[in-house]
């Protein structure tokens, strides 16, 4: 099972881009309050991670996409209910938003989507179309 705890080296090992953002994200909260007694605000950078696929996905730059959408799917499967939830809402939603203020088709990220996150996707979608059945919790 994948926990929080295991998020920064797995991010760190997907991507440079990801590497780099994840260990400015260790620098600028190590030395916070909240940090000791709340651990790492994940979110933060897991929306980080999302701006930079977004930005790729507008660009046409895929670079490591596969291994990067392979590492979110991994949490789909593999994660505890902490992760499932930030690989969701922190990440997949955040390029939704990104993607949707921008003007940018989703379907642009469609190609990269393994089963698991496609449906998770696709249920984000519906519970912002007010889907009664678009549930986002398993």
């Amino acid at each position: 099972v994948i926990v929080l705890n295991d998020l920064l080296e797995l991010v760190s090992n997907t991507d440079p881009r990801f590497a780099a953002a994840a260990g400015d994200f260790v620098e600028d909260w190590k030395n916070e309050p909240e940090t000791e007694k709340e651990g790492l605000p994940h979110y933060l950078l897991f929306s980080e991670l999302a701006g930079i696929v977004a930005q790729g996905l507008k660009k046409g730059d895929h670079e490591n996409f596969n291994a990067i959408f392979d590492l979110i799917e991994q949490l789909h499967i593999e994660g505890d209910q902490k992760v499932k939830e930030l690989a969701t809402v922190g990440f997949l939603e955040d390029i939704q938003n990104i993607m949707l203020a921008d003007k940018t088709g989703l379907h642009l990220a469609h190609p990269f989507l393994l089963p698991q996150s496609k449906i998770w996707w696709d249920k984000l979608i519906l519970f912002w179309e007010h889907d009664d059945k678009a549930a986002l919790h398993e």
